[in-house]
């Protein structure tokens, strides 16, 4: 893929940082979300597992996160790159959307399809606000589509989107936003369709 003979592709675009395990870019979404009231209730209420890391970790194992190869990139420009991400396979969001549209939406475009609801949602305005210091998003760079997917960090994404449309500037820190990144070979629309389709319910809840 990297070889002279090959074509840029968007991830060039990003400033490499080096190797990241999945064990380290899993413990970052734990530190942003397990501790947080709201994100366990969706999964222990709402989702119907025991515990966040166990939602958490259906979700990953739905892309096979942990068997794929995880490199860390910084934006280059933040404002620009992350709203043009797309939006993950995942049916709060997918769901808003019309169906051919699905899997298909950048958060730029999310933006403009629901933005009476983005301008609404409470999350996403604290983060234009005050937006998480140190951030890092997780994705997965789609190589037959050459895109990058945003698999965690949806709220943040949008909230930078949102801001990017109204001309706003994030004040992001000392540390421009980070990535890590599994690429995603062969047909990704048929891994990322199904994660849609089973969803992150608690499966031995639905035999109940």
């Amino acid at each position: 893929m990297n070889g002279p003979e090959n074509p840029m592709n968007m991830l060039e675009e990003l400033s490499y940082k080096g190797v990241i395990s999945w064990d380290e870019v899993f413990d970052v979404w734990r530190k942003n979300e397990a501790s947080q009231p709201g994100w366990v209730e969706v999964a222990t209420k709402v989702k119907g597992w025991p515990d966040w890391e166990s939602w958490r970790r259906y979700m990953a194992a739905e892309v096979g996160a942990e068997e794929r190869e995880w490199k860390l990139y910084e934006f280059t420009d933040p404002m620009i790159q992350i709203p043009e991400m797309l939006v993950g396979p995942f049916q709060s969001w997918q769901n808003q959307l019309p169906e051919e549209k699905r899997l298909q939406t950048t958060f730029s475009d999310f933006i403009a399809e629901r933005l009476d609801w983005a301008r609404g949602h409470g999350r996403i305005q604290d983060m234009i606000q005050h937006f998480p210091s140190s951030t890092q998003f997780t994705g997965l760079y789609l190589e037959d589509q050459d895109r990058l997917l945003c698999f965690e960090g949806s709220h943040r994404a949008a909230a930078v989107a949102l801001a990017a449309r109204d001309g706003m500037a994030i004040d992001f820190g000392e540390q421009v936003p980070l990535i890590a990144v599994a690429s995603i070979s062969g047909d990704s629309s048929e891994l990322l369709l199904k994660a849609l389709e089973t969803g992150s319910d608690n499966p031995e809840r639905k035999q109940e």
